[in-house]
């Protein structure tokens, strides 16, 4: 008879994911791994694989969780400059709490595993695109309420806004003052305009 789980799933990848994104993928050892999430190493093999199925599985638990709340907030109604605000607000508040000196596990992962791991770049170019058409939908309704300029290219202004997101991860990862990566969103903002 097969043995149930006795560990919260959910967990195990939160623990999992704050490991890998504060070591990255190769300074993460099986032995690290099974220190941070609390299950033995037979268990671990048995839910998730070997390292880098355990890896792929925190980059979807990644994904969904922290994306998906960035996502939800370009899709709220009202103000789409606004919407576009508490997006770039959410990663800079990010940076200063739990996150703090991380960088985005998306942009660590595509720096470190990308150009060897055409899985993994694959997964994280289509997240980049999703990010990318979230921008380019928030855009075409703000031109639509005339508080974005009409003559603006909603999915050129969508790259330069997820080149500026992720730029701004990058800086709070190297120590970027909460203040200088706001004054960089308000630029994006104001090119909206």
């Amino acid at each position: 008879m097969a043995r149930t789980r006795v560990f919260d799933e959910q967990q195990v990848l939160d623990r999992a994911m704050a490991l890998f994104w504060r070591q990255g993928f190769e300074a993460t050892s099986i032995q690290d791994l099974v220190e941070a999430v609390g299950i033995n190493r037979a268990s671990m093999y048995a839910s998730f694989g070997d390292k880098r199925q355990l890896f792929i599985a925190v980059l979807d638990h990644y994904l969904t969780r922290v994306n998906g709340e960035r996502l939800a907030l370009l899709a709220r109604p009202g103000s789409a400059v606004a919407a576009i605000a508490a997006f770039f607000e959410a990663i800079i508040t990010a940076s200063r709490g739990t996150e703090k000196h991380l960088g985005c596990l998306i942009t660590n992962t595509l720096t470190e595993l990308a150009p060897s791991d055409r899985e993994i770049a694959a997964k994280l170019r289509a997240s980049l695109d999703r990010v990318e058409d979230a921008f380019a939908v928030a855009i075409r309704r703000g031109q639509e309420s005339n508080e974005i300029a009409a003559d603006q290219d909603p999915r050129a202004m969508a790259r330069f806004l997820v080149g500026t997101a992720q730029g701004v991860r990058v800086l709070a990862r190297g120590g970027a003052t909460p203040a200088s990566l706001r004054e960089i969103a308000a630029v994006a903002l104001r090119a909206l305009r």
